[in-house]
């Protein structure tokens, strides 16, 4: 593992998501295997601890092995919303209620992480904006859904709960769906643009979590859409059960587009070398282009070199740097 520009600060913060992480795998067990209203216990308590530590243990090792980027981070911090969701389960009123108040923050950081990937970053106003707003409906949408609709007997009660209305609950669970479904829908619109205007060695790199990304979003907005126009339970069962593995192959995909990009970098230097050894480098910088863009597999590669006298960049070819 790579510990460059990894401090102190960084290490004991990642040592901190670790004993969240066990903490958070101890409750979901005590919640779900003491639960009065879920069924059935063990799927959901595989799906939830599989899910949960592999976006944790991911994002530990990605933050681990590069520092400079926030990307691990929120990796980590999806495992820990999700397993905040379990406490959902409890039997207790206050822990249920606020396990339901929280129970979609997990997506506004997917969103979050899956756009800033592979930096942590968001690089348009767009893109923050947008994100801003999907934090906003993930907090927004579970309240408002808790203030008019009252739980069963069987099941805790709700604390948020004033008014019972059903229609009135219907109505803002429709909404909420519906604005879920329209997030997910721009989230892969954001994603696939991302992909068409990446250059070939950014598409070898974003390729695994992106697509994987816009999977998950997509198997999303197919069962957000199937609980609108109310399809009958067994499509919305495989529908979901298939969303949730995709969503589980997520951080592998990751862990897969670490590998990958270390891979690549080794197989980039080593066809550079091979090239410049057989002489096809050159002493032109033209040569030395080539022999880079071929290396890096990217024919859009220019190369400008910084001149001291006029403190400013200058193309190969001759020319400011970046001139037509």
């Amino acid at each position: 593992m790579n510990g460059a520009g990894l401090t102190p600060a960084k290490r004991a913060a990642i040592t901190a998501i670790g004993f969240a992480g066990v903490l958070g795998v101890a409750i979901t067990i005590v919640a779900i295997l003491t639960s009065d209203h879920v069924e059935p216990k063990w799927l959901l308590l595989v799906l939830q601890l599989v899910i949960g530590i592999s976006f944790t243990a991911t994002g530990m090792y990605a933050w681990a092995r590069r520092p400079d980027s926030r990307f691990g981070l929120q990796m980590s911090l999806v495992g820990l919303a999700w397993f905040a969701t379990s406490i959902s389960a409890s039997n207790d009123d206050l822990l249920f209620t606020i396990g339901i108040l929280i129970s979609s923050l997990y997506s506004g950081v997917v969103v979050h992480a899956l756009l800033g990937f592979p930096t942590g970053r968001l690089q348009s106003r767009v893109e923050r904006l947008f994100v801003a707003v999907v934090y906003v409906l993930v907090l927004l949408g579970p309240l408002a859904l808790l203030l008019v609709t009252a739980t069963p007997d069987d099941m805790p009660r709700n604390l948020l709960h004033v008014v019972d209305d059903p229609a009135m609950a219907d109505l803002v669970d429709a909404l909420a769906r519906s604005t879920m479904f329209a997030v997910t829908v721009i989230a892969t619109v954001l994603l696939v643009r991302r992909w068409l205007q990446a250059t070939a060695p950014q598409r070898r790199l974003l390729a695994p979590v992106l697509w994987c990304g816009a999977a998950t979003t997509t198997a999303l907005a197919l069962s957000l859409a199937g609980q609108l126009l109310n399809l009958p339970g067994k499509v919305l069962n495989a529908t979901d059960i298939a969303g949730l593995l995709i969503f589980a192959s997520v951080p592998f995909a990751f862990l897969w587009g670490i590998v990958r990009s270390s891979l690549s970098r080794g197989q980039s230097v080593g066809r550079l070398v091979a090239r410049l050894g057989d002489g096809h480098g050159g002493r032109g910088s033209g040569s030395l282009r080539d022999a880079l863009a071929t290396a890096l597999r990217d024919r859009s590669l220019s190369l400008a070199y910084w001149m001291p006298a006029s403190a400013s960049g200058a193309a190969a070819a001759g020319g400011a740097a970046g001139a037509a």
